[in-house]
């Protein structure tokens, strides 16, 4: 995902103005709303939920008694990921802020992204 990321924002780093994307912006939205995408899914896959990605890095260097500890919630992971969202504010906040810092600091213009989804939407008015 990351080096997908990095190829997808590479216009946008190169070109500091942002004026390129004025002359094809229905194909820069795409490409800038992939872009977020990807770094969703960067920063969803390091979060160290047991039974997702994130955790998987740490598990090795956790010791056995914590893995016994925690075998009966992996298969919980994604319901505990889902309830973090929607009922911990704190935690969708933070998860939402890295998400737009990376894109504003991949120079990508946050309208540009929602001209994306909107686009995405294409069934919504």
């Amino acid at each position: 995902n990351a080096i997908f990321a990095a190829l997808l924002a590479l216009p946008f780093l190169l070109n500091g103005d942002g004026v390129f994307y004025m002359e094809r912006p229905i194909f820069w939205a795409s490409i800038a709303l992939l872009v977020f995408l990807q770094i969703t899914a960067i920063i969803l896959n390091l979060i160290p939920i047991p039974g997702l990605d994130g955790f998987g890095i740490i598990a090795p260097w956790l010791p056995l008694s914590v893995h016994r500890m925690l075998a009966p919630v992996y298969s919980f992971g994604f319901m505990l990921l889902i309830f973090l969202f929607w009922y911990v504010d704190a935690f969708s906040s933070f998860f939402w802020t890295a998400v737009w810092i990376l894109i504003l600091q991949l120079n990508i213009f946050p309208g540009l992204v929602e001209f994306g989804f909107n686009m995405y939407r294409f069934w919504m008015p």
